[in-house]
């Protein structure tokens, strides 16, 4: 199998010049302010963390938080996983916030499928979008 097509992770809206990163699991569900958050989680099961060097980031002066990230190495718990062709994944961001005091809170979630296609060993097509309250 070749290389995957890279795809970008993207949440706008955040604060401006906000530390945040993306998480990722093979389960959706739902966690109202987890930890003192100020938003929902809408991920379940093994949540993994784009959190390896170069991985996380800021938010800058227009409030977005990009990751350019490989569809068939995805993060879980215990290390980076091959998922398999079909699968759904989920993905979201959480960054820090201050509203007014110190916290943190999560972007909108979205879903994805995994696929394979003509020359496109393994990729993502967008699915449902998870808005947050």
């Amino acid at each position: 199998m070749g290389q995957a097509l890279p795809a970008t992770l993207q949440a706008s809206g955040l604060p401006l010049s906000t530390f945040g990163f993306f998480l990722a699991s093979p389960a959706g569900g739902f966690a109202a302010t987890p930890g003192d958050s100020q938003g929902h989680l809408c991920l379940g099961g093994a949540i993994g963390r784009f959190v390896a060097p170069g991985q996380t980031g800021s938010s800058g002066t227009t409030g977005v938080l990009s990751l350019e990230i490989d569809p068939s190495s995805l993060p879980s718990p215990d290390g980076p996983i091959v998922p398999a062709f079909g699968e759904r994944w989920y993905f979201q961001a959480w960054h820090r916030d201050a509203n007014p005091l110190a916290t943190s809170s999560f972007s909108d979630g979205v879903t994805v499928r995994l696929f394979k296609d003509t020359g496109v060993p393994l990729g993502l097509r967008t699915g449902a979008l998870f808005k947050q309250g």
